[in-house]
């Protein structure tokens, strides 16, 4: 029994440790999302079964939409700021644009450099639907 307890328990340790930290040199992802967060549904005027935004180490950015308004066109702008003391949210800047597919699901990538990472603070993202009023029917913070 003893002999059982000895084998296992340093087995067990080393398997414990390989799933917490991975394999060894692994090291950490190449680009990871220095932001990321759920996109809302502001005003419930457009369906939205989920949505989710990533901003990059590198400035990269990915904005996806899935169960939208089907075969539809939606701008993102995108705000780096909440500025105190009422925290409101500077000017938003158009940066791309998202059609979806029939069945309400679209995305935009957008490469490097597209946000300067180091000088965002409170990211926002507001997604409208061209035509729409109101005009912005989703949004996410950080």
């Amino acid at each position: 029994m003893k002999k059982l307890i000895a084998i296992v328990v340093p087995v067990a340790l080393v398997i414990t440790a390989f799933a917490i930290v991975g394999p060894v040199g692994a090291g950490p992802p190449e680009n990871p999302a220095v932001f990321e967060a759920n996109i809302v549904d502001l005003d419930r005027s457009d369906p939205l079964d989920e949505g989710e935004v990533y901003v990059r180490a590198d400035g990269s950015v990915k904005v996806k939409i899935e169960g939208a308004l089907e075969n539809a066109t939606y701008k993102v702008y995108f705000s780096g700021h909440a500025v105190p003391p009422n925290w409101q949210v500077s000017p938003f800047t158009l940066i791309g644009t998202i059609n979806t597919d029939g069945d309400g699901n679209g995305q935009l990538e957008l490469g490097a450099d597209t946000i300067t990472t180091g000088t965002v603070t409170s990211p926002v993202f507001a997604i409208n639907r061209v035509g729409a009023s109101p005009a912005t029917q989703f949004a996410s913070g950080f």
